[in-house]
């Protein structure tokens, strides 16, 4: 079958009026105005102590703890958020250099990566694959199955990273880290912890409670976790249907001390989602007079995962330090849907059973020489069950799922990474991965056996010079190499698709390859940290849903994934973040990013690509007990829009409205170990939907919540 090109829109591409144009490069000269003159006009300020919320200390996205303002890479590394203030572990980046944040339906939300999302990102938990086999190379609801509220650190590398990870970080990797137990020399003691945060706008509850011991040798840390969320009232006051759910997870994670050698860890976290609506589903959109389904559900779904790890010295003749560690995770998709007017049930129920095992290791070969080198290797296990129930007789049978089930996915790698110093003004980085894959879907009575395997080699370089003598500014270089294996949803995905579609699988799949290259300038010294990237990315066999031409008898119009597609980005990343002061502090980014596609001979738009957009955020600390802040997140208006976003219900055809939001904070320091808190966000009630979002944002909200900690 002859891959059918995707329509155009019926208006010129990049429909943008010169005045909307002007604007926007308006707003991103400002933007990178600030990042890049700001500093040196402030040369002279106060020294404060040094910040890390641009590039923090500690970097684990690669296993080891690094120095982020010496890496030649864009990082972006972010303290835990406080409870209650993201109902999403990654609405965290929401704003941040890199970083969109999109929202399907609320329990849900992803972010994207330099204009790449889902399967084209790589999301790790504590080292570990969060990407299962059936991910789709579009926002999905997996990283809603993360406790939002046990959380470290959120740390994302922008840009290809598949020398060191592997398969799916062509856009970069996102990595959630969740707090360790607490080693204590001079003997045993216990700490606990208490939260909760209540917020108007969804009458949304967000509960924590958490509890610390630890010794000399041993260190335990237990916690559980509760989210009930109402229904949400957008700007203006409307209030939206099917936005209420509740989540509710525990987690416990123990350490020993191997004498003087290292520490052994294990963990366990269990996270779930009972049932939560899909509202872009249940309520029509865009272009829709009915909603698309009279039920849908996530119902349920659920992650659990284990993980044993040592980390410590090495064997003298393989490495100076290692880490060693092997896991398991289990993500449970259960859906339950109906047609619109139907009187058919349909039950779907997906387990991905992933096994890991990776070994990362670290050697000084000389005072300027580092060599990191390591292997993985992980193996995905699909378990798919549907069933269907005639509401009229009350039959239930078994049908043809999205997956077949005994679906699997295997992977593994081999990696070297050598850091040098050749100076103090130059640094030089550069790796290789050789990586191998297969896919397999088995036989049905309808369709063969099929299989894709192959393998991959991934590069990157990097160099970072430094501009000064003493270090303070540094211009930065990286180019590199990512793939993306075909997974089991890329393989053998049949069923429906959002947007009045239906999804045909297409055993007959290669690996995408991307290739790109940034430039950046990092500026870090007491109390001033501040950066500016401009990158480009060229996606080759890039696997897009194709229209084939034919509908099914509903009417859906029948999609195929194909590797049909070439995709070129590029863009701008700019932040800021100012110790004025003692008392004073200022933060400030702003993104842009262009993208363009083309299959079947046709240019046009990217899919899903964000407008400038970006987040200013004014804090004081005055003496006392009293902390105040101010903040505002804004995009700007995006009506560059591909063909399948122009037809996509959850997106509006005119283009998606620019927006900006007003909030206020105050965090007092009541007692001792508690923290009293109080928001007012979206305090001008504005209405508006963040680009690619399946609903919109909450309007305004009073927030109160308070956190206790101590013995």
């Amino acid at each position: 079958m002859t891959p059918a090109p995707p329509a155009r829109p019926p208006r010129a591409a990049g429909g943008r009026t010169p005045a909307r144009r002007t604007n926007g490069i308006a707003a991103l000269g400002a933007a990178i105005a600030c990042a890049l003159c700001a500093p040196a006009a402030l040369a002279d300020a106060g020294a404060g102590p040094t910040l890390a919320e641009l590039d923090a200390v500690l970097v684990t996205a690669d296993h080891f703890d690094r120095d982020g303002r010496k890496l030649p890479t864009a990082t972006t590394v972010l303290a835990a958020p406080e409870p209650g203030q993201v109902q999403v572990a990654l609405e965290a980046l929401r704003g941040r250099p890199g970083t969109f944040f999109q929202q399907t339906t609320p329990g849900q939300g992803n972010v994207l990566v330099r204009g790449l999302k889902g399967s084209e990102v790589l999301h790790l938990v504590d080292g570990f694959r969060l990407n299962a086999a059936f991910f789709r190379n579009a926002p999905n609801q997996y990283m809603g199955l993360v406790d939002p509220l046990n959380l470290e650190q959120v740390e994302v590398l922008r840009g290809p990273m598949s020398t060191v990870h592997g398969s799916d970080a062509m856009g970069g990797v996102v990595q959630l880290v969740t707090p360790s137990p607490q080693f204590h020399d001079d003997g045993a003691r216990a700490t606990g912890l208490a939260s909760a945060y209540y917020n108007s706008a969804d009458a949304g509850l967000h509960v924590r409670a958490a509890a610390d011991v630890g010794g000399e040798r041993w260190a335990l840390r237990a916690g559980t976790s509760r989210q009930d969320i109402g229904l949400r009232r957008a700007g203006g006051g409307d209030t939206l249907p099917d936005t209420a759910y509740t989540s509710h997870g525990n987690d416990l994670r123990a350490a020993w001390r191997a004498g003087e050698a290292g520490t052994l860890e294990l963990l366990w976290q269990d996270f779930t989602q009972p049932s939560t609506p899909r509202f872009d589903a249940l309520n029509p959109g865009f272009g829709q007079a009915q909603p698309e389904s009279d039920e849908f559900a996530f119902a349920p779904q659920s992650r659990r995962f284990g993980l044993l790890r040592y980390r410590g010295d090495a064997p003298a003749w393989l490495a100076d330090e290692m880490v060693l560690q092997a896991g398991r995770q289990t993500l449970v998709d259960g859906q339950r849907s109906r047609n619109r007017g139907s009187d058919l049930r349909e039950f779907q129920r997906n387990t991905s059973r992933l096994d890991g095992a990776s070994l990362q290791l670290r050697r000084q070969a000389s005072d300027t020489l580092e060599l990191r080198y390591g292997l993985e290797a992980y193996r995905d296990r699909i378990e798919a069950q549907a069933s269907r129930l005639d509401l009229g007789t009350g039959l239930q049978s078994p049908v043809r799922g999205r997956f077949v089930d005994g679906s699997g996915m295997d992977t593994s790698g081999a990696y070297v990474v050598a850091d040098w110093e050749a100076s103090e003004a130059w640094r030089f980085n550069a790796g290789l991965r050789h990586s191998r894959f297969r896919t397999r879907i088995p036989a049905t009575a309808s369709a063969p056996a099929a299989e894709v395997s192959a393998s991959d080699l991934s590069g990157q370089a990097g160099l970072s010079r430094a501009l000064d003598a003493a270090g303070e500014w540094r211009l930065v270089a990286n180019v590199g190499r990512a793939f993306r294996a075909p997974n089991v949803f890329d393989l053998g995905a049949l069923g429906p698709r959002p947007g009045n579609r239906f999804n045909l699988p297409n055993p007959d799949l290669g690996p995408e390859t991307a290739v790109s290259a940034d430039l950046g300038l990092k500026l870090s010294r007491p109390g001033l940290d501040a950066e500016a990237f401009v990158f480009a990315t060229r996606y080759r066999d890039k696997i897009s849903s194709v229209l084939t031409g034919g509908t099914t008898p509903q009417g859906q119009a029948i999609v195929q994934s194909r590797n049909v597609t070439e995709l070129e980005l590029h863009g701008v990343e700019t932040a800021v973040d100012w110790r004025i002061d003692e008392q004073w502090r200022l933060q400030a980014s702003a993104s842009w990013t262009r993208g363009e596609e083309q299959a079947a001979g046709d240019t046009y738009p990217a899919d899903r690509i964000p407008p400038v957009y970006g987040r200013l955020e004014l804090g004081w600390r005055p003496e006392g007990f009293v902390a105040w802040r101010a903040w505002t997140d804004f995009a700007g208006r995006q009506d560059r829009l591909s063909p399948r976003d122009a037809t996509d219900p959850r997106i509006n055809p005119d283009g998606t409205a620019g927006w900006a939001t007003l909030n206020l904070g105050m965090d007092w320091q009541a007692l001792p170990g508690l923290e009293l808190r109080l928001e007012v966000r979206n305090l001008l009630d504005r209405r508006y939907r963040e680009h690619g979002s399946g609903l919109d944002a909450p309007g305004r909200g009073i927030g109160v919540g308070f956190t206790w900690t101590g013995p």
